[in-house]
C-alpha cells in the first residue's frame, strides 16, 4: 500500500510466507506415526520402539524450523481475530497458493481491494513480528496505524 512502510527484511517475510506450505507438508511428514510394525525374519527383529517419543525429536533444519514457527504462529493469531477467516483466505489466495493478487482475492471473497491489500500487509507484518524483527511495541504502533487509516 502507498503509505505503509517498507522494511530491509519485508521481501524475506514474504518468502516465508510463500515457502510456508511447502514446509507445512514437510514438516507433518516428519511428525507422521508409523502405524505398521518393524518385523523382521531375523531373532529380535520385531523390536518395539518409542514412536511418539521419536515423532517429538523430528524438527526440520533450525532456520527452516524458525520461519515455519513464526508463519504458523502468525496463522494462528490471525485466525483468532474476530476477521479471521477472511483475512486467511486472503493470505491463501495472494501468497500461499498465489491464485490471484489482492484484486482478484477481493472480487472472489467480496471485499474492497484495499481491505485485501490490508488483510495482506497485516499478515506479512505479524510475520515479521512473529519471526523477531519488530518488537511488540513496533507491531502494535503499526496495526494502531493501519486502525487510524481506515
Amino acid at each position: 500500500m502507498g503509505n505503509k512502510p517498507r522494511f530491509n527484511w519485508w521481501p524475506f517475510a514474504l518468502n516465508m510466507i510463500k515457502d510456508y506450505p511447502a514446509r507445512k507438508q514437510e514438516y507433518d511428514l516428519l511428525h507422521e506415526q508409523k502405524i505398521t510394525p518393524a518385523l523382521s525374519g531375523m531373532p529380535g527383529g520385531g523390536s518395539a520402539s518409542r514412536t511418539v517419543e521419536n515423532i517429538a525429536l523430528k524438527q526440520l533444519p533450525w532456520q527452516e524450523q524458525k520461519e515455519y514457527d513464526a508463519v504458523r504462529k502468525a496463522e494462528e493469531l490471525t485466525l483468532a481475530e474476530a476477521d479471521g477467516k477472511i483475512r486467511m483466505k486472503v493470505v491463501e489466495l495472494t501468497l500461499y497458493k498465489k491464485r490471484c493478487n489482492t484484486a482478484g482475492a477481493a472480487i472472489r471473497l467480496n471485499i474492497s481491494e484495499r481491505t485485501a491489500q490490508r488483510h495482506r500487509w497485516r499478515f506479512v507484518i505479524l510475520v515479521g513480528y512473529t519471526y523477531g524483527f519488530l518488537t511488540k511495541e513496533e507491531y502494535e504502533k503499526l496495526v494502531k496505524r493501519d486502525q487510524g487509516a481506515t
